[in-house]
């Protein structure tokens, strides 16, 4: 039903929209969300800290729902960002009252990937986490190849101690990174990236780094070609949703017109 739907649709683009106060919004004065791995958060202003990190890509889909006047409910899966699966599922209770929309009255999500080992047993081989991180600096590579600098910024951290450093440029914000992406990516006629060299070392089962030599061929709407060797080293860190840069450094090794 639409008044379902649009409880789905609104919570995709304000979470897109990264706006943890229009989330909160969506739920009772009493709602809750009771995340995977947190504590429950109770209350708007609780539920607005709980969603400060929001950010990117969000697909919810509808598996079954019910109303019945005042109450209703929709279970759920989710995705994020480029992702085919659902790597999780929801259920939302909801309430209302009469000729007034639906409101959350409870959030309540949790990951379809299978809980860790126990501590100190490793989740992974080293092989198998240093192909997750090319594949991160791979897919970033493609999202700048097809300028979509929403996929870019998505595979990095979203929340404090985000660091993008590009020659003598420094961004230390989520948005801000989005945005520079957005006005350079927006005046490219023609973009093509490509790792000539890379490597990537596990510092822990958590935290990766990558260094690689990249080459950037541009043409601006103005004509004017651009070739460049960046060579980049960027640190990772394993999130609930997969692998997410902190930090990126790039300096130019060569330009030619």
């Amino acid at each position: 039903p639409a008044e379902l739907d649009r409880v789905l649709r609104d919570y995709e683009r304000l979470w897109k929209g990264r706006d943890p106060a229009g989330l909160a919004a969506l739920f009772t004065s009493d709602g809750m969300a009771l995340q995977s791995g947190r504590p429950p958060a109770r209350g708007r202003t609780a539920i607005a800290e709980a969603y400060r990190s929001a950010g990117g890509e969000l697909r919810l889909r509808a598996l079954a729902f019910a109303t019945d006047d005042s109450l209703g409910y929709i279970i759920g899966g989710y995705q994020y960002d480029a992702e085919t699966e659902d790597v999780g599922k929801f259920v939302l209770v909801l309430r209302r009252r009469a000729q007034e929309p639906w409101l959350i009255a409870a959030d309540i999500d949790n990951s379809n990937r299978r809980p860790g080992p126990p501590p100190g047993a490793p989740s992974q081989t080293e092989e198998e986490a240093v192909a997750e991180i090319e594949g991160v600096a791979d897919s970033v590579v493609a999202a700048a190849n097809a300028r979509d600098a929403d996929r870019f910024a998505a595979h990095f951290h979203a929340g404090p101690g985000l660091t993008y450093a590009l020659n003598m440029r420094r961004i230390g914000s989520h948005d801000s990174l989005r945005q520079m992406l957005g006005d350079y990516l927006g005046r490219q006629e023609e973009l093509t990236a490509a790792w000539t060299e890379r490597r990537a070392l596990m510092l822990s089962p958590d935290v990766a780094v990558f260094t690689g030599r990249l080459r950037v061929a541009s043409r601006d709407g103005a004509g004017a070609r651009r070739e460049e060797d960046q060579l980049v080293t960027f640190t990772a860190r394993r999130h609930p949703r997969g692998w997410r840069i902190v930090s990126w450094h790039a300096s130019e090794q060569s330009v030619m017109p």
